[in-house]
């Protein structure tokens, strides 16, 4: 079952340890646990911390070789066998801030169509996870987040989908 849990306080006052003692005593029987820790010094970066936990999951690191890279990514997006597989590995590829790729050319559309067709494919996956099994999202210093990862949570908090099949902490 899906659900939202805040937990809210001054600083210092244990939140964080609070959270993980809930995780050490919760039973996602196999589930996804994964963590957006949102910083000041990313809340001008969009989509910073889903870049890091999209790129982990692909196995994608940083300054790795741009086809390796790309190669990665045309995996992960077939693991998840999303829709338009060519435009998600363009749009992630992007998304990821890795050099354009011949074999997937990125629409020719504006800064903010793209961020909502990369908002399309980051709910896709979320899609396809929350289907295969329990799925735990714990968001560290929300006050932190940056605007478009902020609009993307809005959008999947508003999607009863969402809601019945997540766990927000």
């Amino acid at each position: 079952r899906g659900g939202v849990l805040v937990v809210e306080g001054e600083a210092g006052i244990g939140k964080s340890a609070l959270v993980r003692a809930f995780l050490d005593h919760a039973s996602f029987h196999g589930g996804i646990v994964r963590t957006i820790e949102c910083s000041p010094q990313y809340a001008d970066s969009p989509f910073f911390p889903v870049v890091r936990i999209l790129r982990a999951a692909a196995g994608i690191s940083e300054g790795m070789e741009r086809d390796t890279a790309v190669d990665r990514l045309v995996s992960y997006v077939r693991s998840l066998s999303l829709p338009e597989e060519r435009a998600a590995v363009a749009l992630l590829g992007r998304f990821f801030s890795l050099p354009p790729h011949p074999d997937f050319p990125l629409p020719a559309l504006p800064v903010p169509a793209l961020r909502e067709e990369i908002s399309k494919v980051i709910r896709s996956i979320l899609r396809v996870r929350a289907g295969e099994t329990s799925f735990l999202l714990l968001i560290e210093d929300l006050h932190w987040i940056d605007l478009s990862t902020g609009e993307l949570l809005r959008g999947v908090l508003s999607d009863s989908f969402f809601t019945k099949k997540l766990f927000f902490l």
